[in-house]
């Protein structure tokens, strides 16, 4: 259920950080009527989301870095080696739906107008 859904990230998590963990679960988890739920119960997108959903929003090619530290590995340095690994974890927005990113993107447009934004800011 829909709602039952929205109102266990509320509890759980409370409304400023609700949306966050929606997207975190994954496109399987959040999708457009769920958005669409949460935004009814007054669920806001902070431009401070919007700016990190942003930076995560993507495919990373995972081959290309698992081959960069294959090959690379004789001639970089340990630390370097642990930091091309940390690149291969998920981001947290990697795998939103387009609709979704759309329909918050939309919403924030709305609460903030498109020049007050900042999604390459730091808020």
């Amino acid at each position: 259920d829909l709602i039952t859904r929205a109102k266990w990230l509320i509890f759980h998590y409370g409304k400023v950080h609700a949306l966050f963990h929606a997207v975190k679960r994954g496109s399987k988890f959040l999708t457009c009527s769920q958005l669409e739920t949460l935004f009814s119960l007054d669920i806001i997108p902070s431009r401070y989301f919007i700016q990190l959903m942003m930076l995560g929003f993507g495919e990373i090619d995972y081959d290309l870095i698992s081959m960069e530290i294959k090959y690379k590995s004789s001639n970089i340095s340990t630390s370097m080696i642990k930091k091309l690994s940390n690149k291969l974890k998920k981001p947290w927005a990697v795998d939103i739906d387009y609709r979704v990113l759309c329909n918050i993107l939309t919403k924030a447009c709305e609460l903030y107008g498109s020049e007050n934004m900042a999604i390459k800011g730091n808020d």
